[in-house]
């Protein structure tokens, strides 16, 4: 087969059989390093040049491992050993780590034990097939950031059915509506399984993971449906890792290696690594806002997935078993230098304690790796596409704010260019309200009787999907009742009426005349009302200032001008309000005159005969 496929002559064959008792590859004992990593790279190279070759020796392979991290990966595994075992039912753990950018394996631990047989120690569980939870999850949302939402959209986490199945959340809490930046942080399952759907369906996923990410162990005859976004599917957590690149190496992807170069006997090189080999599978900008929302720290699940003085995104996922009990725990996080991922469960498949979660297993194991790995190393940032945009957006729907959004539900979220918000945001709705009845204004709500108030509206952009509408409405049912929501109102305004407002009041002011002389000092003012829907009261005002109201009749009112008012004309106004707030006025415009001045105009008066 080598010299078939040209790696080497009919010469380098003959030569490598002679010299075939030093060269073979050695036994794996207890006291070889990596031994796991051993196997994996012989095994790589039996399947590519055949068993009968390598087993012949003559071969020199220059490998990627880091002995550094390797003993980092070995040292973190044993530190949480007899915990995970003791307080998790636990007993096995992995770990891999590569570069994220070559893809090179720096570290590689197949089990807690190699030698161990009680774990099955001698299986690699980093290229065993096992369930990888919710860390399966970002693959579904990088397909839905494609097909145009962000991590800005909107999903109800509410009760909702699928199919025959109603699923809940790891942690049994439904938190409303939430965005997917939140929703993805907080590893919730409702958004997630929505986000399934929003993403085109299991094929689509399917396809997805397999083309973009290199996931190749999915059963296309599975049947996986939406229980494949919470990690239903088996998968290596070599794949895991490898998929995780894309993220972390900005959309571009290219196979994990452990082989630099390899030389036959001769000394020819055989094969040898070469940068430049990486292919983009995705989007740069989707690629961004995934690892943007994986290293939020708003939103994440606590300290065993964050490095101290690193810039990580993380993600952790805990299967369950039949029984319902935790099976599999797969946590994979990177920096801009370093890519790890963590399994931890039981060789046998068995369930770990109820108790036990990914992050309270891997996480410590993952944590304690990252940080002796990246000791000394500096924090990098993970660079931003140029064209990925800020854009401030409502909170209640991922739109562009409106003039009822209020300031404190207005967020600046980022956004491919291609996925830019258009529509205003129609989750905060301005209503005009007549205070009466309480119920929304009519045409004869007379105008002191309305109040424009803005209210929070819960609204259905998925109303393609009834099940979801239904959920949501069950939600809103259920908070209303508890006081812990306020709808607009559902009816409108029924006590003002045609009738009534075709009796709304009337007033005259008859004392004093129009345009008469009026002293400061108080003065009685006098009305004349029409009000067949009763008087509730009367307001006086000089000028713009209210100062006086009657609530009896016959609701003659008293003003005041003091001594030192300055102008010399003054409008009085009436205003009539009736028992159901119609409003009437009558204006009247007075010269204003003091008493002193009266008294000079009596006594110079000539008597009439």
């Amino acid at each position: 087969r080598m010299i078939k496929e040209g790696y080497i002559t009919e010469s380098d064959k003959i030569a490598s059989i002679t010299e075939a008792e030093t060269l073979e590859f050695k036994a794996v004992d207890e006291n070889m390093i990596a031994p796991h990593f051993i196997i994996y790279v012989k095994q790589l190279l039996e399947d590519k040049y055949g068993t009968e070759f390598v087993e012949q020796g003559g071969l020199k392979v220059y490998t990627t491992l880091d002995s550094d991290m390797q003993k980092a990966a070995e040292d973190a595994i044993a530190k949480y050993k007899d915990t995970n075992l003791e307080k998790y039912g636990a007993s096995n753990a992995a770990l891999l780590a590569i570069h994220p950018v070559t893809g090179q394996i720096l570290a590689m631990v197949g089990s807690a034990d190699y030698n161990d047989e009680s774990i099955s120690g001698n299986v690699n569980v980093v290229t065993s097939l096992r369930k990888p939870g919710s860390s399966f999850k970002p693959f579904v949302y990088a397909l839905a950031f494609l097909n145009g939402y962000s991590p800005a959209t909107i999903l109800y986490d509410v009760e909702t059915r699928f199919g025959t199945d109603t699923p809940k959340n790891f942690d049994g809490i439904f938190s409303g509506p939430i965005s997917i930046r939140e929703a993805l942080g907080l590893s919730k399952n409702i958004p997630a399984i929505k986000a399934f759907f929003l993403a085109g369906g299991e094929e689509a996923v399917v396809n997805f993971a397999e083309q973009t990410f290199g996931i190749s162990s999915l059963n296309h005859e599975n049947n996986y449906s939406y229980t494949i976004t919470l990690g239903s599917a088996e998968v290596s957590l070599l794949e895991m890792v490898n998929a995780y690149m894309v993220f972390a190496n900005g959309g571009y992807f290219r196979e994990t290696t452990p082989i630099l170069k390899i030389e036959n006997i001769n000394g020819e090189i055989l094969e040898q690594w070469e940068d430049g080999q990486e292919t983009q599978v995705l989007d740069e900008q989707v690629a961004y806002l995934i690892t943007d929302v994986l290293s939020d720290d708003t939103y994440n699940l606590g300290s065993n997935m964050r490095v101290s003085g690193q810039v990580v995104a993380s993600k952790s996922g805990t299967s369950n078993n039949d029984s319902m009990m935790p099976d599999n725990g797969v946590i994979v996080g990177y920096t801009a230098d370093l890519l790890a991922g963590v399994w931890v469960g039981n060789s046998s498949g068995s369930g770990m304690y109820a108790n036990a979660s990914c992050y309270s297993t891997g996480g410590p194991i993952w944590k304690e790796f990252m940080t002796n790995a990246l000791n000394d190393t500096p924090a990098k940032e993970f660079t931003r596409p140029t064209d990925i945009k800020e854009v401030a957006v409502s909170t209640a729907t991922g739109k562009l704010p409106s003039e009822n959004t209020p300031s404190e539900a207005i967020k600046t979220e980022i956004f491919a260019s291609f996925a830019i918000p258009t529509e205003l945001d129609d989750g905060y709705v301005k209503y005009t309200i007549d205070t009466d009845s309480g119920k929304i204004a009519t045409q004869y709500t007379p105008e002191d009787s309305k109040k424009e108030k803005v209210y929070r509206i819960y609204g259905y952009d998925f109303a393609q999907y009834p099940s979801w509408v239904t959920g949501i409405d069950n939600w809103i049912a259920s908070k209303v009742e508890s006081s812990e929501l306020e709808l607009p109102p559902a009816l409108t305004d029924d006590v003002h009426t045609a009738e009534t407002m075709g009796n709304a009041p009337t007033i005259t002011i008859t004392s004093p005349a129009s345009l008469s002389s009026i002293e400061t000092g108080e003065n009685e003012i006098q009305v004349e009302i029409t009000a067949p829907n009763g008087v509730k009261k009367v307001e006086f005002y000089v000028g713009d200032t209210l100062q006086y109201t009657e609530t009896s009749s016959p609701y003659t009112g008293t003003i005041r001008l003091a001594s030192t008012y300055s102008t010399t004309t003054v409008e009085i106004t009436a205003k009539v309000y009736d028992n159901y707030n119609y409003t009437s006025e009558s204006t009247i415009e007075l010269k204003v005159i003091k008493p002193s001045t009266v008294e000079e105009e009596s006594s110079s008066a000539v008597p009439t005969t």
